[in-house]
């Protein structure tokens, strides 16, 4: 991935700085403040050991400055100035784990998670005004491919080299966040790749592929609902992410340099894997499919001992279905967005529900460890709360298509878009297409996309080849204006 240059003729890509200075300071977070191995492994250099309830009142840090960033800025100029000088803060406090232990460890174990919350939320305005629809997918898969590069970069440096060069290094890192964010220009002074002569009132370039805001109260109500259940379910199988870092990476703390260096690759390998799927694939299937591998690698967890072997059965199947489930939410949250003039609030929210879960599981394991009912084996919370999960999926599903149509990891399962009758969302959608001049074979392909059909699909039930289908396909987009078919969905359907 290149970085964006003034000279690029689509302003959409601009994204690219954006993804990498991101990227950079969202590695610092995950290695160092947020649960992270560098300064746990700093921590055992001095000899320091933190207290039980150390983790929790991170969590709770990071969780109020997500929440709480929506209200402290509401204008692209605010929100650039905090995410600069918040940056440059976090980078002149980390600093200060390089000298020894003093109070000042304490407090940052606070400022920091809830700093590194404010800059994460902010990134929401980015997300939503730096790419169009069809580019949500590969936006988040790419921050959260590299961020988590970066993370595993900086843990094997700390346990394995030294964790006051891995905090160094990490400080580097968000230097070269904080200039890339500088030389980032706010979305509103670009027009056609240009800087604008009026940033002021060029609303009407601004993602020209968006829906209008919901402006009914029947809108308003499934926005709302939507969220909220999204938010439910977030939180709900983040707990056994939480309930993860209390049963299972500690069976396995034996095996140091291992986890240290394989640990977020299938993370890693399942997101690159989605990213790389073509468009026209059913993503539909494949959050069951995750949910279900998380209840599998609990079990696998029960049953195996704690070699290195059963290690990497275990985190190869468990941290697969977290990316899956990761990436599925940071798509939909950007989809969302479309929705809203307050992407800062709607994005921060939206992400504390990782860091709910992750506080509840860890709230879970300790209690089962520590009371009369630690004879209640953690894996059996966490396959109960998959199942749970898998009940709360279709009605999320069906909700969420209520909002946003056409989403491939959403076409197919719910019965909203799969049943609704023709009369109800078919006949606008012709109409437009014909004023379109559109050919009657074209209208019957675009009503089966409409419906979820693969390329494949289609073929066969009109009887016709596959690369013929393409060809038709290929002039609908032309015709629309559009380059991919989730651009075609937000274009037909709005």
């Amino acid at each position: 991935m290149s970085q964006s240059r003034s000279k690029s003729k689509n302003p959409f890509l601009a994204p690219d700085t954006a993804t990498i200075y991101f990227s950079m300071f969202f590695a610092w977070m995950l290695a160092v403040p947020f649960l992270g191995q560098v300064l746990s492994a700093r921590m055992l250099e001095l000899q320091i050991f933190a207290s039980p309830t150390q983790t929790s009142i991170t969590l709770v840090a990071q969780f109020s400055g997500l929440v709480a960033a929506g209200y402290f800025v509401k204008t692209s100029t605010a929100i650039r100035r905090m995410i600069i000088t918040t940056i440059g803060a976090c980078m002149l406090l980390t600093l200060v784990f390089l000298l020894p232990y003093s109070f000042m460890w304490d407090i940052l174990m606070i400022v920091l998670p809830f700093a590194g919350g404010l800059v994460v939320a902010c990134w929401g305005y980015y997300y939503q005004s730096y790419s169009t629809p069809s580019q949500k997918l590969q936006v988040a898969a790419n921050i959260i491919i590299l961020s988590n590069i970066g993370m595993i970069l900086l843990n094997v440096i700390a346990v394995n080299l030294s964790a006051s060069l891995s905090i160094s290094i990490s400080v580097i890192m968000l230097l070269w966040s904080m200039v890339l964010c500088i030389r980032q220009k706010p979305f509103d002074e670009f027009v056609g790749g240009k800087r604008a002569e009026n940033p002021g009132v060029i609303k009407e370039n601004r993602q020209p592929e968006i829906a209008e805001l919901p402006k009914t109260n029947a809108q308003m109500v499934t926005l709302y609902r939507s969220l909220g259940l999204l938010y439910v379910f977030i939180a709900l199988i983040t707990i056994d992410s939480g309930l993860m870092y209390q049963v299972v990476t500690p069976a396995f703390a034996h095996l140091e340099l291992l986890t240290s260096i394989y640990w977020a690759i299938p993370y890693i390998g399942a997101i690159f894997i989605l990213k790389r799927l073509p468009e026209r694939v059913n993503k539909s299937f494949i959050l069951y499919i995750a949910v279900t591998m998380i209840g599998l690698a609990y079990i696998l967890f029960y049953i195996l001992n704690n070699s290195a072997a059963s290690y990497i059965v275990v985190d190869t199947i468990m941290l697969g279905a977290f990316g899956i489930c990761d990436l599925f939410w940071w798509v939909i949250l950007g989809e969302m967005l479309v929705f809203t003039n307050r992407p800062v609030k709607i994005f921060g929210i939206g992400l504390s529900a990782n860091i709910l879960g992750l506080l509840l599981g860890e709230m879970i394991g300790t209690f089962l460890h520590s009371s009369s009912l630690g004879r209640i084996n953690p894996t059996t919370v966490a396959v109960g709360i998959v199942f749970i999960s898998l009940i709360v999926l279709p009605v999320l599903y069906n909700n969420l298509s209520r909002l946003i149509k056409n989403q491939t990891f959403l076409m197919g399962l719910s019965r909203y878009t799969a049943d609704r009758p023709p009369e109800e969302s078919g006949k606008a959608e012709t109409e437009f297409m014909r004023s379109l001049d559109f050919t009657g074979r074209e209208i019957e392909i675009a009503e089966l996309l409409l419906k979820g059909r693969t390329y494949k699909m289609i073929s066969k039930e009109l009887c016709i080849s596959e690369n013929t289908v393409k060809t038709h396909i290929k002039n609908i987009y032309s015709k629309l204006n559009v380059t991919s078919k989730t651009e075609f969905m937000m274009k037909i359907t709005h």
